[in-house]
This record gives C-alpha cells, sequence and structure tokens, in this order.
C-alpha cells in the first residue's frame, strides 16, 4: 500500500496545504480544534537540537522546530509535498533539509544521528509499527527522544459507526489491519491507514529499547474556534471519547 499511499499524497498535496491555516509557531499533533505543544510542552526547549521530522508532509511542525533553533531535516514519501515544504520555509525564513523516504526505512540517515525524531498524524500510513520503531531507534542517539501523534484507536472504533458509517470501517477495537477510504467523496484516488490498538504503540516501543516517558490523549479545546468543521453529532463523539494519541519516549 506504500506506493498507492505516496501516489494519493502527490495528487492531494496542494490542495491539503493550506497556507492561511498553518501559523508556524507552534507545533499541532492533528489540528488547531486540540491542544497544541504550546499547551502540552511536549516538545519543549529544541534550541541546538539535531531534529528529524518523519512523515513530514509540508514541513510545518519541522519549519516551526527550526524557527525554534533547531536543526532540522524533512522526510516524507511524497515529492509533492516536500516541494511545498521547502517553498513555505524559504517564506518563513528557515532553513530546512528535506529527504524523500518512507518512515519505514530511514536508510538515508546515519546511525545515532539525531537528538530528537517527531512525527505528527503519519505513522498510521504506514502498515508496520515496529519497522518505524526499529528504524527511529537506529538513527536517534541514546537519550534521544521520539514524540509522535497518531490516530486514537477508541475513535477509529466508534468513528466507524458514529463519524463514517459509509466507509464500512470495522468498528470492532480487536480489528488491527488496513482501513481504506477517500478524502473527498468524488476522488478517484485512496488513502490505506492502518489500524492499532494501544498496545501495540506500548510494545513497539518497548521491542527497540524506548522508554514511555508521556502519553496523552486529546480531546478538542473548549470553546472550539470557530472555523471548525464538526457538526453537532462529531462535536458531541469527539468530546466523549478521545481523538489523538500522542506518545513521548526515550531511546535508552
Amino acid at each position: 500500500m506504500k506506493d498507492s499511499n505516496k501516489e494519493s499524497w502527490n495528487i492531494h498535496a496542494q490542495r491539503f496545504y493550506q497556507e492561511d491555516y498553518l501559523s508556524l509557531d507552534d507545533v499541532d499533533f492533528e489540528s488547531y480544534d486540540y491542544p497544541t505543544d504550546k499547551d502540552l510542552n511536549i516538545i519543549g526547549d529544541v534550541n541546538g537540537l539535531i531534529t528529524l521530522e518523519i512523515g513530514a508532509g509540508t514541513c510545518n511542525c519541522g519549519i516551526a522546530l527550526a524557527r525554534r533553533g533547531a536543526v532540522v531535516t524533512c522526510s516524507d514519501i511524497s515529492e509533492e509535498q516536500l516541494k511545498i515544504g521547502k517553498n513555505v520555509a524559504k517564506k518563513a525564513g528557515v532553513e530546512i533539509s528535506s529527504v524523500c523516504s518512507d518512515m519505514s526505512d530511514l536508510s538515508a540517515f546515519s546511525t545515532n544521528s539525531f537528538d530528537l525524531v517527531v512525527s505528527m498524524s503519519a505513522e498510521m500510513y504506514v502498515e508496520d509499527f515496529n519497522k518505524i520503531c526499529s528504524e527511529v531507534g537506529r538513527v536517534i542517539k541514546n537519550g534521544g527522544r521520539f514524540i509522535f501523534s497518531t490516530t486514537h484507536p477508541f475513535i477509529s472504533c466508534v468513528g466507524a459507526t458514529e463519524l463514517w458509517p459509509d466507509e464500512k470501517a470495522n468498528p470492532s477495537y480487536s480489528y488491527k489491519g488496513a482501513h481504506k477510504w477517500k478524502w473527498c467523496e468524488d476522488d478517484t484516488f485512496t488513502f490505506t491507514t492502518y489500524r492499532r490498538q494501544i498496545s501495540d504503540y506500548v510494545n513497539g516501543l518497548a521491542n527497540n529499547n524506548f522508554m514511555l516517558k508521556r502519553m496523552e490523549e486529546l480531546f478538542p479545546i473548549t470553546p472550539l474556534p470557530e472555523d471548525n468543521d464538526f457538526d453537532e453529532n462529531e462535536i458531541k463523539v469527539r468530546t466523549s471519547y478521545p481523538s489523538v494519541l500522542v506518545v513521548e519516549a526515550v531511546k535508552c
């Protein structure tokens, strides 16, 4: 499914990027409808840290960290998204490096070369989370941190019946596997994401010499921004079940 997602993101890249929506002053873990790093202070001070953003998309997280003094490389499977990211970085007045690669294959990077690896709302596009952890564990220094956010497993279950029933997703928490979906109803291309349980994240980290330091389960902020896209039912569901899982782990 990797090549399919790559093609889809290349097609989707330009319409996905919304310049006016991204402040580049903060790191969001899903969207600005949820608490950001300014609220949670998980990433913290990055000045001087050699940082890799994987699944970087248009690099808004990496650019925000570069503006805070980090030395940033952004990696993504989509060349078109990285092109946009380079242009955004230039407009923002910061330098970032970019490398086109999959999150489960970081062979372009040297062992023990990064202080910090981040990934925001991207790991679910890769089938093997353990492989991601293995690759991040190789390129990150001992004592370095791996911080990522992802779709919370609970909202994947509840959403199957309450939010997107037309997609006919499996509503069971026990389901682990692929979910194919369209960003817009009339699209001719699809994306594939992968469902996991919380234990898969804990075990994937533990199996690759990471110590879990912090975990956060995010609900929408209140009051919601006026430009949010949630209808009344979605607000009810998302304020009842966490939508975003944020994890901070340390390489031992």
